[in-house]
This record gives C-alpha cells, structure tokens and sequence, in this order.
C-alpha cells in the first residue's frame, strides 16, 4: 500500500495564542494544505511530555515503513497505528537521550583528560601516515 494515509499522528486542536506561537515553530502546513508537517531543523517537544486537551488526526505517508506498522498491528501487540506509533516516539527519545549522555560523557572525559592538545595539522598528518602504512600493507597482501 505505498503512498496511502493513516491517520496515525495527533495534534493540538484548541490551543492557546501562546501554544499556537511555540507550535507555529515547530509544525508547518504542506504546500497543499492538508498536511501538518515537522518544520525544518525543529525538534518539538524534545525532552519534555507536554499534556494536550483536545487533539486533531492527521496522515502521513509512511512509504516503505508502511509493511512495518501492518506487521506490528498484525502481531496483536497494538491496538492500532496510533499506538504503534506512540510507541517508536517513546523508544526514539530514549535512544536520543542515551546518545545525548553518552556524548555529554565522551566530553566529560575530554575535558578531564590532562594531556597536552595536539594541534590539528599533526593529527592529520599523523592520520595520513596510518592510512597510507594501511594501504602499504594492504597492497603486500594481495
């Protein structure tokens, strides 16, 4: 079913000027109209579980992920898309907030680590040298 819509996603319906403000930045109209879309470069709501009152459907175009949600419906395990869709929202959060501690870790330990900085025209000479002893060694090889 490539290319078909489920109403699978809720947005607010009834919201505040300063609600209609903060998601005028994040949410965008398609050129068509009939489409709410992410806007360019914004990520809502990242971090933070906001309560709606009222929400509103809409569609999206799943392409190829389309076999994927009938799979997970077909399982039993959900409901409906709506459901299986809340569900990757919550996994994809936690797998940025994993990936935000990990690299607020790998900056931890930088900002630790007492060796004296390496200017960068050193580094890359010393990376050209590794590739090059690679591609040496490789050739011997063949």
């Amino acid at each position: 079913m490539p290319g078909s819509h489920l109403p699978i996603l809720m947005i607010p319906h009834r919201m505040t000027g300063a609600e209609k403000s903060r998601a005028s930045s994040y949410f965008r109209q398609s050129p068509a109209g009939r489409h709410i879309m992410p806007s360019r470069g914004m990520m809502p709501g990242r971090g933070k579980t906001e309560t709606m009152a009222s929400t509103k459907a809409i569609s999206v175009k799943l392409g190829a992920q389309q076999a994927s949600l009938l799979r997970h419906l077909e399982s039993g395990h959900y409901d409906d898309a709506s459901e299986v869709v809340r569900d990757a929202l919550r996994a994809l959060d936690q797998r940025d907030a994993l990936v935000d501690e990990v690299l607020r870790e790998e900056v931890r330990a930088s900002m630790a680590d007492k060796r004296p900085s390496v200017p960068i025209d050193e580094v890359f000479k010393r990376a050209r040298a590794r590739i090059a002893r690679k591609a040496k060694a490789a050739a011997r090889g063949a």
